[in-house]
């Protein structure tokens, strides 16, 4: 069929066998909140998602760091530009530093953001250090999502650089 749009529909069945397809009324709430995320998510999927991880996450050693995030836009439309703010309540987070700015993603496509981030002193090796990336657009919070990285010295003990590109995977 080529003449209209295509639609992708499904039923979840949710709840327990004591639910069975007219949960008690006290049950409904608590079903709707349990799958609210799993519905979320496949409605962003429809559009654009952008999703933030570090990139790599390995450890720094220094109190002034650019923390490299890459926003992936895992969805099935590109995205407009957007605005990612990281925040902190990590006590090792001295400052958050600005707001970065990037531009339209693609589907399927990612644009890294750097942070510049300062870090209190005396931070003991190893210490994992925790933020928040919201993602806004056009003021509106897009997606929220944790960052984490490592504060101390990177020692490779073993490195492999055989596999390259192996995303994305396609079906063949």
């Amino acid at each position: 069929q080529t003449t209209k749009d295509k639609v992708f529909s499904f039923t979840p069945e949710i709840g327990d066998f004591t639910d069975f397809f007219r949960p008690d009324q006290s049950r409904i709430i608590p079903l709707a909140e349990e799958n609210l995320r799993a519905n979320l998510i496949l409605a962003w999927l429809a559009g654009d998602y952008i999703a933030p991880r570090p990139d790599p996450a390995f450890a720094y050693n220094s109190t002034q760091i650019q923390l490299p995030v890459i926003f992936r836009n895992a969805g099935l439309a590109a995205s407009d530009s957007f605005t990612a703010i990281f925040s902190s309540t990590d006590p090792n987070i001295v400052n958050t530093g600005n707001p970065v700015q990037l531009t339209p993603v693609a589907a399927g496509s990612s644009q890294t953001g750097i942070f510049d981030l300062t870090l209190a002193n005396g931070i003991t090796p190893g210490t994992e250090i925790c933020g928040i990336v919201r993602t806004t657009v056009n003021g509106n919070i897009e997606l929220v999502d944790s960052v984490c990285f490592l504060y101390g010295n990177y020692t490779a003990i073993f490195t492999d650089s055989v596999v390259q590109n192996v995303f994305p995977w396609s079906g063949g």
